[in-house]
């Protein structure tokens, strides 16, 4: 009877091991042919092309990148000035955004500047992205 149990084991085992290899193998074969190329997003010629003429993924990928640097930027801001009031010490607003404004129109603002300013367009994206955001929403 310990012999059939551990037998038995030992089958379930190589069983087991059989089986993950072939789910391992299947895996890799797959996952090489699907993989996406990566995104590069470096300076503003580089966000308008992701934007405008990419294909459906990569468009996909402009509001993402759009909105994380306005998040980021506004985040930034946001602990500056918690530092800064320690300090005894008030930062002015630089961008001042209507409590009413959508993602889709800022994001419409910042290709909106990138397809104004060519010359520009050589410059870092989140530059550019913070550019757009005090040209269209400028603190009074």
């Amino acid at each position: 009877f310990p012999v059939t149990i551990a037998s038995s084991w030992k089958w379930k085992e190589s069983m087991r091991r059989g089986l993950l290899a072939i789910i391992a193998l299947y895996c890799s074969v797959h996952s090489t042919a699907i993989k996406a190329q990566p995104i590069n997003v470096e300076d503003g010629n580089d966000l308008l092309e992701l934007c405008a003429r990419g294909s459906d993924t990569r468009q996909q990928s402009c509001p993402a990148y759009i909105m994380g640097w306005i998040r980021g930027f506004h985040n930034g801001f946001e602990v500056a000035s918690s530092f800064a009031e320690a300090s005894k010490v008030k930062l002015p607003s630089l961008v001042c955004l209507p409590e009413t404004v959508k993602s889709a129109q800022m994001i419409d603002v910042v290709l909106d500047y990138l397809l104004r300013n060519p010359a520009k367009r050589h410059q870092d994206a989140g530059f550019l992205v913070l550019d757009a955001m005090l040209e269209a929403f400028p603190c009074r």
